[in-house]
């Protein structure tokens, strides 16, 4: 009330239209009749210091407050005092700056700064700030748990520290390829304060003002569990080509003994009747007729009989090699099938290990009988060559094709089996089709001239 009597005692002479506008007033007439509603939170010392600067007469006052308009909205504004205190400097200067937007802003930005802060906070992945030396600035809650330290320690220390002393090299090559933005995301082995070890997965990047930002990930149990899949797939493989490695022995073996055994009793059986057949009387004419036919049905056994054994195991690519097994074979399915089929090679020799050999072999039987089988194709290319480095089988049809992702969820053995063969030999499997547009098979073998 004291101060509302002093304000009452000043003579207002004249107010801009910004300040109007702040406050409602229609004119200097308006605002020095409402001048008492206008000021609504002033504190206690705001208003003690008012009284002093009008009581003595003089002096600056500057103080951060609200005003209330007419139309009763509130205003956060900056008000400034200017009272010269010697005659004849008896006027005041009042400046009221309008913040209201600007605190906002600010009140925004605490907002968004606190958000960013608990979610780094809340993150799983630790999160650190280093500067240009390396030493840490900032961190979070999940880095300081995977490293063991405290944060008045870190904040001490470097990225240096927490590098295994063999790996030292290879970070000053790592900070330069990130400096050049060649690696923003790396692995990296740290050290936490007990001295054990842990793989790192680090997605870093250095800012503008050269301030290196980090999101690292403990993935020490995920890297073994790689490395366990690793093995055991690498133990599938060595068990999937000794499997294959069997199977082809126990071929040879089934053909052996089918050459060996059943062959020569067919051979046997045929000369016993061959032979009865010639000391039969012509006379005998129906007993005659049998023997004829029987002599036939062992010729059609004898060729049912090499006709496997060629499935079981192949003489050709024994005796002369893969490039003439390929050909023998593809005459084979050419004769059997009708169907047009052209195989080619630039070189007229190659000389292989014999599992790379079984295995170019098996596949190629194998995509021939998926063919004939299941392609209705009418025209088939095929082709075997080398260029010093690999040796590639390829195998083309113009037949019905198929759905590539239907054949993946059906699980195709057969497609599953030369997949496997190839890459126990550490060779490539190639596989394109699609429904109508036929289906081709390449593979990829390592060779040495």
């Amino acid at each position: 009330e004291e101060l509302y009597e002093m304000l009452g005692r000043v003579q207002i002479v004249g107010v801009n239209q910004s300040l109007l506008d702040l406050t409602g007033a229609n004119n200097l007439e308006d605002f020095v009749a409402n001048r008492s509603k206008f000021f609504v939170s002033m504190t206690e010392m705001t208003v003690f210091k008012l009284m002093d600067l009008i009581r003595d007469g003089g002096g600056y006052f500057e103080e951060e407050t609200k005003i209330k308009s007419l139309s009763g909205e509130i205003r956060e504004v900056i008000v400034r005092l200017n009272y010269p205190a010697a005659p004849p400097y008896n006027s005041v200067a009042i400046t009221m700056l309008d913040v209201t937007k600007q605190k906002e802003f600010e009140h925004k930005i605490t907002e968004s700064e606190e958000k960013y802060r608990s979610l780094i906070e809340q993150a799983a992945d630790g999160i650190a700030l280093l500067d240009q030396q390396g030493y840490f600035l900032e961190v979070n809650n999940s880095f300081l748990k995977m490293i063991g330290y405290e944060k008045a320690e870190i904040t001490k220390m470097t990225l240096r520290d927490l590098i295994p002393e063999e790996e030292l090299n290879n970070q000053a090559i790592t900070l330069k390829k990130l400096s050049e933005g060649e690696i923003p995301f790396y692995e990296r082995m740290l050290k936490r304060k007990d001295g054990t070890i842990f793989i790192a997965e680090i997605n870093a990047k250095i800012d503008n003002n050269g301030l290196l930002i980090g999101f690292i990930r403990d993935i020490t149990d995920r890297k073994k569990a790689e490395e366990e899949i690793n093995k055991t797939t690498l133990q599938l493989r060595q068990l999937t080509s000794h499997l294959e490695t069997i199977r082809d022995e126990e071929r040879n073996r089934i053909a052996r003994e089918i050459h060996d055994e059943l062959g020569q009793q067919l051979t046997a059986i045929k000369m016993d009747v061959a032979w009865i057949d010639k000391k039969t009387a012509p006379e005998a004419g129906n007993i005659k007729s049998k023997l004829k036919n029987i002599i036939t049905l062992l010729d059609g056994s004898n060729q049912s009989v090499r006709k496997i054994l060629n499935e079981l195991r192949s003489g050709t690519l024994d005796h002369y090699g893969i490039i003439d097994a390929l050909e023998w074979h593809t005459i084979q399915f050419r004769e059997n099938t009708g169907i047009a089929i052209q195989f080619s090679s630039l070189q007229t020799h190659i000389e292989l290990p014999q599992e790379q050999a079984n295995c170019i072999f098996r596949i190629y039987q194998e995509s021939l009988t998926n063919i004939m089988r299941y392609a209705k194709a009418s025209k088939v290319l095929s082709s075997l060559n080398s260029n010093g480095n690999l040796i590639t089988l390829s195998v083309e049809d113009n037949g019905t094709g198929f759905n590539m992702a239907k054949v993946e969820h059906t699980k195709s053995f057969g497609l599953l089996g030369m997949k496997e063969r190839v890459r126990a030999l550490n060779g490539q499997f190639e596989l394109t089709s699609s429904p109508g547009k036929g289906t081709k098979i390449v593979i990829h073998l390592p060779y040495k001239t």
